[in-house]
């Protein structure tokens, strides 16, 4: 069964739907050409994935050389086992991973959770969504791609009692919390940066190793135990360095590579500052190695470079033996063929260096390499890279460039089911189709973007950005994008079941729907209510009540007008169903009467038994003639409306400009962002947030109908800095733009460390939008 339905999706196609309900499954197929395409899957031929024998163990390499941290393994060890959520946070190189790897082989851990243990290194752009997808892959597997929405995810996967391990999350304090409550048979331990578990668990900073553990870390490095004099000069340099584990290492390991005594290093670091201590460590480094080092800064940590991209990136001759001489210092990091710089160098060479160089080689160099490669399994390692720098490309207004790299790899992004960040892409795909004027792919992505919120069951996102796809596509003509987007319009209206074939027969057609029992049930109530209507009329006749008339000044055939009052009741009154006449003189009238009734009748009396009437009546008499006139009654509460389409925000961008800024100090960030609304008039309500903590004032804006409108801020700061604001929105529904994330660096007028290009001109420092923009919030520090 799952090879037919393998067969049926063909390449490029993934399934989705809801996990364990046959006949909701269904394929999504991929084209780079006209985009996404939903299609059906016959209920036979149906599978949904099936669960992975537990438990589950994807552990990281085990690290049984732990020095130190006793204190910090006896929290996780009196936590984890009781379903507390543990995190470790700190600088880069503190020994966070370390720290992660031992415990998850510790024997304490495993008993304790019988579904399995999952460590999960994460990258920088990946989304809780990314992450669910993660765990539900860990659990269930199939024979394509599956991709449910969060809420099915975190459906199947609430009782599964497990430990989940994330080294390097980059989530914000409310998406901790949401993974928390949201599975709560799992037991979360984190490693990050900065804090991001508040409240429940135990969120433990880690510092510098204890001296003790420090020396045993030096002696190590070393190969033998320290002698006396030895140990003064160890004391000396993890002192000055704070007991940081990666930093001692590569101090150390001069040692060796430059063959000098360990007081000699003791004496070079012991006046060593945060910001002068790389430029201690890179003292007798050759051009070709800084070359290698600020390569891999530009990329930032945890992004990883394979050994010929960085020889066809950095134009060096044996490239190799560069790096195993870096390996040797403990400044680069290798995994398989792949190698990526030491995080503790990262911030500090990302400062002293001239990254703009490398970013603008690196986008020629994968723009070609997509043209010769395409969309292959070699992708998979390459994805992280190529997002790193179309992230840059976004940040310096490089707008081209995001449109030829961004499109090359969205397709990926959406058959590995990394639907955050195919998310984000598409936006960063969308922004740059719009100030380029490019509509064939700003119609393309719109109609991604509606694919995929349809597949998540998003509808009225779907078709938002579906029939705005269909609307640009119809101006251009484009007659096969237009099929896909009506075709996957209609997936919206239709059932998502395929219809069953009957099986045909040569039977007669059928006969028109037979209305004989309905007309005879009709035909008795009408008798049942005239028969009502007779007997009232003879008991009327014999109990009259009179009602007293003025009495006329002169004979006139014209008739007088009497006023009844509006309630008059009687012991004579019959009940029946309103709106209904009861006789020629009396009326029944239901709650809501707009126009009175008028009665004529004979004088001097008048014989009728009103029941409750809630309007006055006119009666006016001419001589013995009896006539009726039937009320007008109008109901308001049967006329039915419909709803008006809910008021909403379909979109949501900031980015900061310029992105990556190097140069004195203070300087300026500004923000510039884009709310996008649809579905008739109303208010937002937002705010910017920032990595600090800090956030401006909550301000409104009013939309008439579907519309966007641009809002604004700045940033100022004296001092190299890392950081980020948000865009939050209140009203009408709480929800968090993507992080626009910048770097700063103050340089001095003297050259940096590390320089290879001049400047980024300030042509390529980024596009400002053409709409008007909001005055900056006072966001300044």
């Amino acid at each position: 069964m799952s090879g037919t339905i393998s067969q049926s999706a063909g390449d490029n196609a993934i399934l989705f739907g809801s996990i364990g309900q046959v006949g909701t499954i269904n394929i999504l197929k991929l084209d780079p050409a006209t985009g996404a395409k939903v299609t059906l899957v016959s209920p036979e031929n149906q599978q949904s994935p099936q669960l992975r024998r537990l438990p589950i163990i994807l552990n990281p390499r085990p690290f049984p050389l732990l020095l130190g941290r006793r204190e910090e393994v006896k929290i996780a060890l009196d936590a984890l086992p009781y379903d507390q959520p543990v995190e470790f946070f700190g600088l880069a190189g503190i020994g966070k991973t370390v720290l992660l790897r031992y415990l998850a082989h510790h024997p304490s851990i495993t008993p304790a959770f019988p579904d399995g243990i999952i460590y999960h290194r994460c990258n920088q752009y990946e989304s809780v969504s990314d992450l669910l997808q993660v765990f539900f892959n860990a659990f269930y597997e199939n024979s394509l791609q599956f991709k449910p929405s969060d809420i099915e995810i975190r459906q199947v996967l609430a009782n599964k009692k497990a430990l989940i391990i994330l080294d390097g999350a980059n989530l914000a304090r409310a998406e901790v919390q949401s993974l928390i409550i949201d599975l709560p048979s799992f037991t979360f331990l984190f490693a990050a940066g900065e804090r991001q578990l508040w409240g429940e668990g135990q969120p433990v900073k880690l510092g510098g190793l204890p001296l003790n553990d420090a020396l045993a870390l030096v002696a190590r490095e070393l190969g033998h135990p320290l002698g006396q004099e030895e140990r003064a000069d160890a004391e000396s340099l993890c002192i000055a360095l704070d007991g940081h584990p990666l930093k001692i290492l590569q101090a150390v390991a001069l040692v060796n590579q430059e063959d000098l005594s360990l007081a000699v290093i003791a004496q070079r670091f012991k006046t060593a500052t945060n910001s002068s201590w790389v430029e201690k460590l890179f003292s007798s480094l050759k051009k070709p190695q800084r070359l290698i080092l600020a390569l891999l800064a530009a990329f930032g940590a945890n992004i990883a470079l394979a050994s010929q991209q960085i020889a066809d990136l950095s134009e060096l001759p044996q490239v190799q033996t560069l790096l195993e001489s870096l390996l040797k210092r403990n400044l680069i990091e290798v995994e398989g063929d792949r190698y990526s710089l030491a995080s503790s160098l990262v911030e500090e060479l990302q400062e002293q260096s001239d990254l703009t160089h490398w970013m603008e080689r690196s986008v020629n160099y994968f723009t070609n390499w997509l043209q010769q490669n395409g969309i292959t399994e070699s992708l998979m390692q390459e994805s992280q890279t190529i997002l790193r720098v179309v992230e840059w490309a976004v940040g310096v207004g490089r707008w081209s460039d995001v449109l030829t790299l961004g499109k090359a790899i969205e397709g990926y992004l959406a058959s590995s089911c990394q639907w955050g960040t195919w998310n984000r892409l598409l936006h960063w795909l969308l922004e740059a189709a719009r100030v380029t004027g490019n509509q064939v792919i700003e119609a393309y992505t719109l109609h991604q973007l509606g694919t995929r919120a349809l597949c998540l069951n998003e509808i009225i996102l779907a078709q938002d950005y579906l029939s705005q796809a269909l609307h640009i596509r119809e101006l251009l003509n484009d007659q096969e994008g237009i099929e896909v987007t009506r075709h996957n319009l209609q997936f919206l209206t239709n059932s998502p079941l395929p219809k069953q074939q009957k099986p045909h027969s040569e039977t007669a057609p059928p006969l028109p729907p037979d209305f004989s029992q309905l007309v005879k049930l009709g035909t008795l109530v009408l008798v049942l209510i005239l028969g009502g209507l007779f007997w009232y009329w003879i008991a009327s006749k014999e109990r009259p009540v009179p009602v007293s008339l003025p009495k006329p000044t002169e004979p006139s055939t014209t008739p007088t007008v009497i006023q009844i009052p509006p309630v008059v009741q009687t012991p004579s009154v019959v009940q029946t169903t309103p709106p209904v006449v009861q006789t020629p003189t009396v009326i029944q009238i239901p709650p809501v009467v707009q126009t009175p009734s008028v009665v004529q009748t004979t004088p001097p009396v008048v014989q009728t038994t009103p029941p409750v009437v809630q309007t006055p009546s006119v009666v006016q008499t001419t001589p013995s003639v009896v006539q009726t006139t039937p009320p007008v009654v109008q109901t308001p509460s049967v006329v039915q409306t419909t709803p008006p389409l809910r008021f909403r925000v379909v979109e949501l961008l900031l980015r900061a400009e310029p992105f990556n800024y190097e140069g004195s100090c203070p300087a300026t960030i500004k923000f510039f962002g884009r709310i996008s609304v649809a579905r008739g008039n109303g208010t937002v309500s937002y705010k910017f947030i920032r990595s600090d903590g800090a956030s401006a004032p909550v301000k409104t804006i009013n939309f008439s109908g579907a519309s966007s409108q641009d809002v604004e801020t700045s940033w100022s700061l004296g001092k190299s800095y890392s950081g980020w604001q948000q865009i939050q929105i209140f009203d009408p529904v709480e929800q968090l733009s993507s992080k626009a994330e910048f770097k700063i660096q103050c340089r001095q007028k003297s050259d940096p460390i590390i320089s290879n290009s001049p400047k980024l001109s300030k042509q390529n420092s980024g596009v400002r939008s053409q709409n008007g923009l909001n005055a900056p919030l006072p966001l300044t520090e």
